[in-house]
């Protein structure tokens, strides 16, 4: 009985960890706050725990791409030259896409945790269809 829970507890973590590898977004995040709280034991000895966690902020924009950087384009027909009007026209002054402000909480390891003190950023992915469900990168790609 008890192999067969732990089993299905590895199988979904097996299976979060595969839908991060395969939609996960990749995004540098701020660090906003880091804490740990006592909580109540969800399985094994004892009645509580410590878990420790990092809040982040972070824009997430349409053009955002597994590897954390911008996706290029590439055109099909070459650049025609432009006159100076065209250039001037073309220029986009002030429209920067900064993206939809997201914030989230990142459950940590107690080891993770400390590494990250003192620190500002740390990498995460996130899934496009929920922004605030996030993983450590490394964790991922490891």
């Amino acid at each position: 009985m008890l192999a067969g829970l732990g089993y299905a507890l590895y199988y979904v973590a097996i299976t979060a960890n595969d839908e991060f590898k395969e939609n996960g977004l990749a995004k540098v995040a701020n660090i906003t706050k880091l804490y740990s709280k006592r909580e109540v034991k969800t399985h094994g000895k004892g009645s509580w725990e410590t878990n420790y966690y990092a809040d982040i902020s972070f824009f997430i924009k349409e053009s955002d791409t597994r590897t954390g950087e911008k996706e290029v384009v590439e055109e099909e027909e070459p650049q025609k030259k432009k006159t100076l009007d065209e250039i001037i026209a073309s220029i986009d002054i002030g429209k920067v896409e900064i993206g939809d402000y997201t914030t989230a909480s990142l459950k940590l390891s107690k080891e993770k945790f400390e590494e990250l003190q003192g620190q500002e950023k740390v990498e995460i992915l996130y899934l496009k269809d929920n922004p605030e469900r996030v993983i450590l990168r490394e964790l991922v790609e490891k």
